[in-house]
């Protein structure tokens, strides 16, 4: 896979789609019969013949992938998708989520957002948009095992990235904490997001953006103060009604 990299400006795909390992993880599990035609216009079928096939099924492959920008530029798109997938799972933790979760005053809500909801979510967003594109269908699986490996290392890069870009006018990304285990899945840390309840106020405007950050800075410690009290009962009820999200 190639680099991604989250900045102010976006997200930007750099470099190749696929990389040669994952595909020839895949040539190995799944991709026999792409092999077995090509031996047939090999003149022997020897050890040296399966292996000058399996890579070129590799070659055909990465040329194929890497090289169609229609495919490269539908990635991009369904990839950069991720800070609006984020706002979507913090306001369903903040309104369906633990109660504990959340801090809220007059407008301004505060939620902890467990990066494992998002990258569940994210990835299936992204294998389900990309999956049955007509380039991929015939790779049997490689289109999920790429695609799925695709946002995680978005998301890895958007959760490490600092000056990442705004969610939007009305929702923030006011801190990350990355070791904390909630027993969810494999990926540990949360985001804290900050966002507007309802009504038709915007972050943007100087006034709201300083009462904003008042409420942020007074709400977090609660939350942290939250989770650090949480015993093993109350951590399983909280931790349930997190699942439910998914």
């Amino acid at each position: 896979m190639g680099i991604i990299r989250w900045t102010a400006k976006g997200m930007k795909l750099a470099g190749d789609i696929l990389d040669s390992d994952d595909v020839e993880k895949w040539v190995i599990s799944k991709g026999q019969a792409l092999v077995e035609r090509k031996l047939t216009g090999l003149p022997v079928k020897l050890i040296a013949g399966q292996y000058r096939a399996k890579r070129q099924v590799r070659a055909d492959i990465l040329g194929e992938v890497n090289g169609n920008e229609i495919l490269r530029s539908a990635i991009e798109t369904n990839l950069a998708a991720l800070p609006s997938l984020i706002e979507k799972t913090a306001r369903e933790v903040g309104g369906t989520g633990p109660s504990a979760a959340c801090e809220r005053k007059s407008n301004f809500v505060l939620t902890l957002c467990p990066r494992e909801l998002v990258v569940k979510r994210y990835t299936k967003y992204v294998v389900d948009s990309l999956k049955d594109s007509a380039l991929l269908l015939k790779y049997e699986q490689l289109p999920e095992q790429f695609l799925a490996k695709s946002a995680r290392l978005s998301e890895e890069s958007y959760f490490a990235e600092r000056s990442r870009p705004d969610i939007g006018p009305r929702c923030r990304v006011v801190g990350t904490e990355p070791d904390f285990e909630w027993q969810l899945g494999e990926t540990n840390g949360h985001y804290y997001i900050g966002y507007l309840y309802s009504g038709g106020d915007d972050l943007n405007v100087k006034a709201k953006a300083k009462e904003f950050d008042a409420f942020v800075t007074s709400a977090r410690p609660k939350l942290d103060g939250m989770l650090a009290k949480l015993n093993a009962a109350s951590m399983a009820s909280f931790l349930e009604q997190m699942r439910r999200i998914l």
